[in-house]
C-alpha cells in the first residue's frame, strides 16, 4: 500500500510512502511549483493502486490571509477533490500532526516542503496501520 503526502502551497512537497506490513519505505518525494505536475502523479496513482491513501496537509489559518495563504487553501481543495474524483482515499490532516515526525522525516533525508510532506505521511502510517520507524528505500529515484 502507497500512501502519497502533500504539503500544499506555492511550492508543493510531495512524499510517496510504500507500507509493507508494519514498516514504512519512502518511495519517493520531490518539489514543484506547478500543481499539474503533482496532479499527474495523482492521476497515474489512481491508474496504479487504487488502495493509495492521499494524505493532505489541510491549512486554515485565521486571521488576514496573504495571497500565498489563499493560493495554499485553493490548492487544498484541488488535491483533495482530484483525489476523491480519483477514487483514491483522501484524508485531511491538521498541520499540527506533522509535528511529531519531522525529526524522523529528517533522517530519512527528506527537507524543505519534502519534509513536511513526509511528516504528514508518517503521520498518517502511524496513527492508521501503527507502523514501525520509516526505512531508507535505497531503490528510490
Amino acid at each position: 500500500m502507497y500512501i502519497v503526502g502533500i504539503d500544499p502551497g506555492r511550492t508543493n512537497g510531495v512524499c510517496i510512502l510504500r507500507v509493507e506490513g508494519n514498516v514504512v519505505t519512502v518511495h519517493a518525494s520531490y518539489e514543484t511549483t506547478d500543481v499539474q505536475t503533482v496532479a499527474a502523479e495523482l492521476e497515474n496513482w489512481a491508474e496504479f493502486d487504487r488502495q493509495t491513501t492521499v494524505v493532505i496537509e489541510d491549512f486554515v489559518g485565521s486571521g488576514m490571509r496573504s495571497a500565498d495563504h489563499v493560493w495554499t487553501m485553493k490548492a487544498v481543495g484541488f488535491f483533495q477533490l482530484l483525489s476523491i474524483r480519483l477514487g483514491l482515499q483522501t484524508r485531511l490532516n491538521p498541520p499540527q500532526a506533522r509535528y511529531a515526525f519531522i525529526t524522523e522525516a529528517e533522517t530519512l533525508g527528506l527537507t524543505s516542503h519534502r519534509k513536511a510532506a513526509g511528516a504528514h505521511a508518517l503521520s498518517w502510517a502511524r496513527s492508521t496501520w501503527r507502523v514501525e520507524r520509516a526505512h531508507v528505500n535505497t531503490d528510490a529515484p
